[in-house]
């Protein structure tokens, strides 16, 4: 999940790769493949960035080469880069900073080998990779974590002569090709867990810290800012949690803020600590308490910027979570699957406090499901909060805004002028009666009863007063005000007909519309959308005609011929509008096209058309 919500699954169907992504507030899509060479059951990553990009990397089999693809927000993943081909790579993994620089590691030589990374700064291209870590010994799974400046902490295990493994961790700032931090001393360190992995994270002050554990103890490394080495953890130096603990997991947010899960007595329980920067951690406490016949997965971890962390595992063969509460952790209702023997369970979240789940089922005919689950933990984000500076007393001031909830409907939204007078709706008018300084807060809440709030100052003045003249008739006069359509676009301005999607009903109307339509009107209207395709002509007479063999030196073109035309009733505010690219029987044939919106209100009066341009291509 990125940081603002849009989220994308990855997983493995034998040697095919594929996704699913859900954008805010939307429904996941139709899954996606990326390669079907991949070499399956080796480690493969995924991020997303802040603006619901998606970065991918994966082992190929055919040739064997570490590969990484793009995918923007709607689809579909760009063609496969390769990161490199010599060298036997495998065990690839990606993070990405919220403005979008990525960074991927793997591991090269095979089994013999040390760690390469490569960077993709954002709307860039891939960099030229370079060694993380040197070559000559066993270097394996790498984790990364990154900052939002493009600082990266890598955790990975090293294995000495084919026995034991090693901790060990490097930090690579933004815009170097070495790691500046040595990585740690194996001779201080001992041997590692054979299934520890160090667990590394990052803050944007620079703090960084690697967690793993080491014959049954839980230990933590850290690196300040200001220093080029990591903490020793000789003797009892660095311990979090001592005796028969395993399997950690660690999550920070960009604050430095920071939880950490592990297994004690081999999943008798489950364990969690937090702390901030590089303090120290607080007492473990049991999320997952001891009974007979329990066990405990290893418990999956996200963090929201106000540092409030959930964590996700596994029950038996119940898929359960546990969030922070200041110094507590509080179970969660309902639990979030039970039954159909889960596994696999991975968790990510939102700066806001959205989170994902994804797990995978297998029912009584062995077949397997990817399952997934948001957790509703933040308010509905408010988008295009329209509402002026200043104001005259007495004249109307138009209001607006946008609520969209990454997992909930919206159940009210509200707005309080700052002078003791409020609405309902996500739009609409007010008048001040008096002059003065006010803030206006606007208040939107999901089904989950999670609330956001915005606010806007506005100036206001006193009216000049009005010139002589008759009094004005009584009562209301009629509606003489045109609806405006105060914005307007579609979502993709290329796209093939789906023959499957739905049929336009066809209207009667002068002018009218176009893929998904995203419009945002200033009262409630009937919106017609007018599609024309745009074809070669020749003006001839002023005007643009077919061209002909008569007519073919004149003047080049480009005709409108009407395509059809369809409407939808919409409130004022923001609406959408799918459209298939059929009306009634016909479907558009491949060119490009116009769409004109209008908008017309119950009392007739007629906006100002808007006009968006849109391809069809071939499937």
């Amino acid at each position: 999940m990125g940081p603002n919500g849009d989220t994308t699954i990855l997983f493995e169907v034998g040697a095919t790769l594929k996704s699913v992504s859900r954008a805010p507030g939307g429904a996941f899509g139709a899954p996606e493949t990326l390669t079907t060479t991949m070499s399956a059951g080796i480690r493969k990553g995924l991020a997303v960035d802040g603006a619901g990009i998606s970065y991918a990397t994966w082992t190929d089999t055919s040739p064997s080469a570490v590969k990484a693809a793009v995918r923007p927000p709607g689809g579909p993943w760009g063609a496969a880069v390769t990161l490199e081909s010599a060298n036997s790579p495998d065990e690839s993994n990606v993070a990405v900073t919220p403005a979008g620089d990525a960074a991927f590691v793997w591991r090269s030589n095979g089994g013999s080998g040390g760690l390469r990374m490569a960077r993709r700064p954002a709307g860039g291209s891939f960099g030229a990779p370079f060694a993380l870590f040197a070559s000559g010994t066993v270097a394996e799974q790498p984790r990364l974590d990154i900052n939002a400046m493009g600082d990266v902490a890598v955790g990975f295990r090293r294995r000495i002569g084919g026995g034991a493994f090693f901790a060990l961790a490097a930090f690579q700032p933004v815009g170097s090709s070495a790691p500046s931090a040595a990585v740690f001393d194996p001779g201080a360190l001992g041997g590692v867990d054979d299934d520890a992995v160090p667990v590394p994270g990052v803050d944007n002050a620079g703090n960084a810290a690697v967690l793993f554990g080491r014959n049954g103890t839980i230990k933590v490394s850290n690196k300040p800012p200001a220093s080029n080495t990591w903490t020793s953890v000789a003797g009892t130096n660095g311990n979090v949690d001592t005796g028969t603990a395993a399997n950690p997991r660690m999550v920070w947010n960009d604050a430095g803020q920071q939880a950490a899960t592990w297994q004690k007595g081999s999943g008798a329980t489950l364990q969690a600590a937090t702390r901030s920067d590089l303090g120290t951690f607080s007492a473990a406490t049991a999320i997952g308490a001891a009974a007979a016949g329990v066990n405990y997965s290893p418990g999956e971890l996200a963090i929201d910027s106000n540092g409030i962390a959930l964590a996700a595992f596994l029950r038996n063969t119940t898929v359960t979570s546990a969030r922070t509460s200041g110094a507590s952790w509080v179970a969660q209702a309902p639990d979030i699957a039970t039954g159909n023997n889960p596994n696999s369970v991975v968790l990510s979240g939102d700066a806001q406090g959205n989170d994902a789940a994804a797990f995978v089922q297998t029912n009584a005919s062995a077949t397997n499901s990817i399952m997934a689950a948001g957790f509703d933990g933040a308010g509905p984000r408010l988008n295009d909060v329209n509402f002026p500076a200043t104001a005259q007393t007495g004249a109307q001031v138009v209001y607006s805004v946008s609520p969209l909830d990454v997992w909930s409907n919206i159940a009210s939204t509200a707005w309080s002028f700052g002078e003791g007078s409020t609405a309902n709706g996500a739009s609409g008018m007010f008048a001040y009666s008096n002059p003065g300084a006010f803030s206006a807060t606007v208040t939107s809440t999901d089904s989950r009863s999670n609330s956001s709030s915005a606010v806007r100052n506005i100036t206001v003045s006193g009216s000049p007063a009005p010139p002589a003249g008759p009094s004005p008739p009584p009562g209301p006069g009629p509606d003489t005000v045109a609806p405006d359509i105060l914005a307007a676009r579609v979502t993709n301005s290329t796209f093939a007909v789906d023959p499957g999607g739905a049929a336009e009903t066809p209207v009667a109307a002068r002018v009218k519309k176009g893929t998904t339509f995203v419009y945002r009107l200033s009262e409630a209207a009937r919106v017609v959308f007018k599609v024309e395709q745009k074809l070669p002509g020749r003006r001839v007479g002023g005007r643009c005609r077919k061209p002909t063999r008569a007519n073919r030196r004149r003047p080049v073109c480009t005709r409108l011929v009407a395509s059809g035309a369809f409407a939808q009733s919409a409130r004022a505010g923001q609406s959408t509008k799918r459209y298939s690219g059929r009306i009634g029987r016909r479907a558009l044939k491949l060119g490009k096209y116009q769409a004109t919106l209008t908008a017309r209100d119950s009392a007739g009066n007629l906006s100002r058309p808007r006009r968006l341009g849109f391809r069809v291509v071939r499937r």
